[in-house]
């Protein structure tokens, strides 16, 4: 078979140059030969070009991720509420406070005009002991002799309605009305009409019409709602600071009296 191939091939050899020569055969490319008798080794196919060599100590594997989720697939992103967006604005801010909004809450202690009258009246302050006070009074009384009597007073005048004043009770022995100089919230007179110059001058004569006093007083004083207590004050003679020589006796309540008195 070689000694044939030997023979022949010199003869088409010459003969294709001869051709080409004489322009008969044109080749648009040159011939493949391909040799029968040499076999080349199969070589292994290269790594990847990416994939470089990993050692087990030094390049751990990477994960195996699952069958449905791609090793390098991006995070899921947060699922939103269905009624909520996933970014949602921000509230709007609040709305400032304008000078004619009213507070949610009162103040706690209204300002008080000066037409406003207060619901407690004012704790009435002792008269002076000096010359203007009561004591002064009664020194002038004393000095005067209005005991002795011979001029009407200020009670007769006010029995008579010539002087006003606010009565709360009248009868047929006595008159009950309001002090105009109070001492307490709650300050009024109980005198008898038949006129007594002063406590140390009456007799058993006088004994109804003391016990008479003593009534009136104390339905006057629950009338006007001194449930909690009062005073009653006879004052006698200069020491005693009467000022007037009627007999009258002081009711006093509507706050904590101190003790002693004078």
């Amino acid at each position: 078979m070689a000694a044939v191939l030997a023979r022949g091939l010199p003869r088409a050899l010459g003969g294709a140059g001869r051709a080409l020569r004489a322009g008969s055969v044109r080749s648009t490319s040159p011939p493949r030969v391909t040799p029968m008798c040499t076999r080349h080794p199969q070589l292994p196919p290269p790594p990847p070009p990416c994939a470089p060599p990993r050692h087990p100590h030094v390049h751990p594997s990477p994960p195996t991720a699952s069958p449905t989720t791609p090793l390098c697939a991006p995070p899921s992103p947060p699922t939103a509420s269905p009624t909520t967006p996933l970014c949602a604005p921000p509230p709007p801010p609040c709305a400032p406070v304008t000078p004619n909004c009213i507070p949610h809450h009162p103040p706690v202690r209204p300002p008080v005009t000066p037409n406003c009258i207060p619901h407690h009246p004012p704790r009435c302050v002792a008269a002076p002991g000096g010359q203007d006070g009561e004591v002064g009074k009664a020194r002038r009384a004393a000095a005067a002799g209005e005991e002795a009597g011979g001029q009407p007073t200020i009670f007769s005048k006010i029995i008579a309605r010539s002087v006003p004043a606010t009565i709360l009770y009248e009868d047929d022995k006595c008159l009950v009305f309001r002090d105009v100089a109070p001492q307490a919230p709650v300050h009024f007179l109980v005198i008898p009409k038949r006129p007594i110059p002063r406590i140390s001058r009456v007799g058993p004569q006088d004994t109804e019409l003391l016990g008479h006093l003593l009534v009136v007083a104390a339905r006057t004083a629950q009338a006007e709602g001194l449930a909690d207590g009062y005073r009653l004050v006879i004052n006698d003679g200069k020491h005693g600071a009467q000022s007037v020589y009627h007999l009258h006796l002081h009711v006093l309540g509507g706050r904590q009296l101190g003790w002693p008195p004078g």
